[in-house]
């Protein structure tokens, strides 16, 4: 069932230049999406979440998850106690609040939303739902940003953060909105931050160390001490591929720099943001979950600011040169999640939905149960054979 993955990259690619109906392929995404069943890593973590929270211990999970998320997963259970009907709930939500700014903000919808798929859709719509959501707030907040209603992005910010801590980073955007940034400033800053990734310059952990020392979060330190767990090998080799992909990607957005004059502000913006997150691949590399738990809120912009930049091209042909080479980049990016990185294989293949699936969901919390007391089961035994 690996194919409906596939169908759905080449359904979009095909698209790329087409600018109606956006909306049709919403409902397509929620009927193929929307009623996923034990497809992505978290599923089992969620769905038991789900089944167990009540009242009584929201206090305690709130060590381990955002404090809005599991008052949301509360009232719904309230309501409608059907895990399904929340994952679907979710979907709704966000591919809602993603179209939607797909149709205002994207010249080409449809290739923002192929860039959306092959980079964004995995690991944020299936997996890690707390940051999907809010980052699709934040997506909210930054158009009245835009409008300079600063206090209703705030708001935003901080309603954001009650669904994954990460979104704290949001608070500084405005900020780095205001820096000045020509050719000379990205030359200089992307020299010195290839320079400490060939030196392999260590600095990050005593800083997050520091960090810990002052902060009087439990949630918070504990996030920490996750980051600074964190292998640094492992990190590095997961990046090969990608440097890869987004070096090129980079690499094109420079030479959209050079169309300045033909942006306007909004794209000056997505660029100023995706450029960010260019630097923070740089300056961050020691720790892989940091860029990509920051980076998202960086790396959004991306499916808006290509086709903006392929829009404000004059000649057909660099137009159609350069959606060839998006189309490749992201199609290299879906065969590297679904194909080559074993660990996300497993996680999303193969294709299931509770629909189709029917027959299964009689005795599907035992078997998650089942699943899940295995898992702790074969952690338990590594970390013996560890000691």
């Amino acid at each position: 069932m690996i194919r409906i993955y596939f169908i759905t990259y080449f359904i979009t690619a095909a698209l790329s230049l087409y600018r109606k109906n956006i909306y049709i392929i919403y409902i397509y995404f929620l009927l193929v999406y929307g009623v996923l069943y034990k497809v992505g890593q978290d599923y089992i973590n969620y769905h038991l979440l789900y089944k167990n929270l009540t009242y009584l211990n929201i206090e305690e999970l709130k060590k381990g998850y955002e404090v809005g998320f599991l008052i949301f997963m509360y009232i719904h259970k309230t309501l409608f106690n059907n895990v399904y009907a929340f994952y679907f709930l979710i979907q709704v939500l966000v591919l809602g609040v993603l179209f939607y700014y797909l149709k205002r903000w994207c010249i080409y919808p449809y290739l923002g939303l192929n860039i959306y798929f092959s980079r964004f859709f995995f690991s944020l719509n299936i997996d890690q739902q707390r940051q999907c959501i809010a980052l699709f707030i934040f997506l909210i907040g930054f158009q009245f940003l835009e409008k300079n209603k600063i206090f209703k992005f705030y708001i935003c910010c901080i309603i954001a953060s009650c669904f994954h801590i990460s979104a704290i980073i949001c608070f500084f955007i405005p900020l780095f909105l205001k820096i000045k940034i020509d050719k000379k400033t990205i030359l200089v800053v992307y020299f010195i931050g290839t320079l400490i990734n060939f030196l392999e310059i260590e600095y990050l952990k005593y800083f997050l160390s520091i960090l810990k020392t002052i902060s009087f979060s439990e949630f918070l330190n504990n996030k920490i001490q996750v980051y600074i767990d964190s292998n640094i090998d492992q990190q590095i080799k997961f990046f090969t591929l990608g440097r890869i992909e987004r070096g090129v990607l980079f690499t094109i957005s420079i030479w959209g720099l050079s169309k300045y004059k033909f942006l306007e502000k909004k794209e000056k913006n997505y660029f100023k943001l995706y450029f960010y997150y260019a630097i923070m691949q740089l300056y961050f590399y020691e720790f892989a979950i940091i860029i990509q738990r920051f980076g998202y809120f960086f790396r959004i912009f991306e499916i808006f600011l290509f086709p903006n930049i392929i829009y404000n091209l004059n000649k057909k042909i660099n137009k159609i040169c350069l959606i060839i080479i998006i189309l490749i980049l992201n199609f290299v990016s879906l065969i590297n999640v679904l194909v080559l990185n074993q660990d996300t294989k497993e996680a999303f293949i193969p294709y299931q939905n509770y629909i189709l699936n029917k027959k299964f969901l009689k005795n599907a919390d035992e078997k998650l149960e089942f699943e899940f007391k295995i898992k702790k089961i074969i952690e338990g035994n590594t970390e013996e054979n560890e000691k």
